[in-house]
């Protein structure tokens, strides 16, 4: 016998032990759906394409023309697909997470606190977004691939991957502390940055994101301004820093996340050195992408009282799956900054 509740399939017998369990699952499980989000320090790294169920690999798509303008409309039209259109190609990879309930806590109707351990499967799976954005950071370097097939971080991309003979560009820095100066170099580094047809995007820094040891260095950049204090002579009032201003400079959003706190450079080479990327989000470009089966949603089955599992084990086993991959896309729109 088998019933289905939203993203669970409960599989073996029915007695009223483990139909009480279910609908507390299902309450719990509910109450995860509409539970608030983690904080999603990777979205504005991410653009994410569904996948179908069993699909081995998915065709991540790198369309030029969403940095390109439009042309003039004169002549024969001739459609940009065959030049402009790239992909990645982005193997299916499985993620699952499993727990098992003792039968006798069942039948005792002892599960006290399962019902939303449970319900953490779901929050769980909400944060592989994350684990997955951080491990792609982590090799971007090296392990992760454009469609030039050189890392998304590094040197040589070119500026039109469409033009063999267009010019070149870095997106990793080496002594460039985050400090005024440095960021000042970075808004120019980013802004002049040519696109396809040798053009420059205008692109702005839209947010900066960095690990834990970066909080203090990002609120003095963006969250403080310097006010005058109130004076009967303005024109003799000295200027002190405001620190209770939420002002975010030029619309900069900084994120700080500890999933970077074990970047590979940080804990080797980089040991106290300042570490940071920017991203811009002034297109719909992004520089990674995630292919997640079924939106990235999991499929848990619970083999109940009377399945074969139960049966050797002497225990329900609930298992979580969940297919999720990802790899480089735009580099045009990502720099890794790296103190000296």
């Amino acid at each position: 016998m088998a019933l289905t509740i939203p993203g669970i399939t409960w599989q073996g017998a029915r007695d009223a032990a483990t139909q009480e369990l279910a609908i507390r699952v299902d309450g719990a499980w509910m109450h995860a759906l509409t539970a608030g989000e983690p904080m999603n320090w990777w979205d504005p790294l991410c653009m994410t394409v569904p996948s179908d169920p069993g699909i081995e690999a998915t065709r991540l798509p790198i369309d030029f023309e969403d940095l390109a303008d439009f042309e003039e409309d004169v002549g024969p039209v001739v459609a940009k697909e065959p030049k402009r259109l790239q992909s990645v190609l982005i193997p299916r990879k499985p993620w699952r997470k499993s727990r098992s309930i003792q039968t006798q806590d069942l039948t005792r109707n002892n599960f006290a606190g399962w019902p939303d351990r449970l319900a953490q499967i779901l929050l769980s799976s909400r944060r592989m977004n994350g684990a997955l954005a951080r491990e792609l950071l982590f090799q971007a370097t090296t392990n992760v691939k454009t469609y030039q097939g050189v890392a998304l971080i590094g040197t040589g991309h070119l500026t039109d991957p469409t033009d063999a003979g267009s010019a070149t560009f870095d997106n990793l820095h080496t002594s460039s502390d985050f400090d005024a100066a440095g960021w000042e170099a970075a808004q120019d580094a980013v802004f002049g940055r040519l696109g396809p047809g040798g053009y420059g995007l205008d692109l702005k820094i839209t947010h900066v994101i960095g690990g834990t040891a970066m909080r203090k260095k990002f609120d003095r950049q963006f969250k403080r301004t310097i006010v005058l204090e109130d004076s009967a002579n303005n024109d003799a009032a000295a200027g002190v820093t405001n620190i209770h201003s939420t002002m975010i400079e030029g619309g900069v959003v900084p994120i700080v996340t500890s999933q970077l706190d074990r970047h590979p450079w940080l804990i080797g080479a980089g040991v106290g050195k300042d570490h940071w990327f920017t991203v811009s989000t002034t297109y719909a470009a992004r520089p990674l992408g995630i292919v997640a089966e079924g939106g990235g949603a999991p499929t848990v089955k619970i083999l109940d009282v009377g399945s074969e599992y139960e049966t050797l084990n002497n225990a329900i086993l609930i298992i979580a799956r969940m297919a999720l991959n990802g790899g480089g896309a735009f580099p045009h729109t990502i720099d890794e900054w790296r103190g000296s």
